[in-house]
């Protein structure tokens, strides 16, 4: 994934969320899910393991620059006492980019749609699922048991994450 196209794929992401995608963890858990649906550019193989599951330095870094070159406004707020979290809004620079881009597909948009209505901790539960079925073979079933062992925060919303991965066909 070239850099243009990873910029394109950031900011379809957020114009399909309604123009407001909130922190980080979400944007990256979405893009893989959609990578692994060979959706807006976006490539599998570009994400490794992170504490929060399938995470791209790329996406990161065109994240950065897309904020640093006015496509996405970059909103912080405190999360907890120690931590931030961060929320990016598409801005009408972006818009005017978009417009010399594809349209986004409906299935993206309904992807998204679907992805938006789950807390971001069920898409970082199904995404881990999916990413340690895919990197290290894994059986749905037992890649749910090692993601829940890896973040045992995230067992509460396994029934979410099973319909994500379910609504996706992942």
């Amino acid at each position: 994934m070239n850099s243009n196209s990873a910029l394109a794929g950031l900011l379809q992401l957020v114009a399909a969320s309604g123009g407001l995608v909130s922190t980080r963890i979400r944007i990256q858990k979405e893009a893989f899910l959609l990578a692994l649906k060979g959706c807006l550019n976006f490539r599998a193989e570009n994400f490794s393991y992170h504490h929060f599951g399938p995470f791209s330095r790329q996406l990161s870094e065109t994240l950065k620059f897309a904020v640093s070159a006015g496509l996405l406004e970059e909103k912080e707020e405190a999360f907890s006492e120690t931590t931030q979290r961060y929320s990016y809004y598409i801005t009408e620079s972006a818009r005017k980019f978009l417009e010399e881009v594809n349209a986004i597909p409906n299935e993206v948009l309904n992807y998204v749609t679907a992805m938006n209505k789950e807390h971001w901790r069920s898409l970082e539960l199904a995404a881990t699922v999916a990413y340690l079925g895919r990197t290290k073979g894994l059986s749905r079933e037992a890649a749910f048991t090692a993601a829940k062992e890896l973040k045992p925060d995230t067992v509460p919303y396994a029934e979410e994450a099973k319909k994500v991965l379910q609504t996706l066909a992942i």
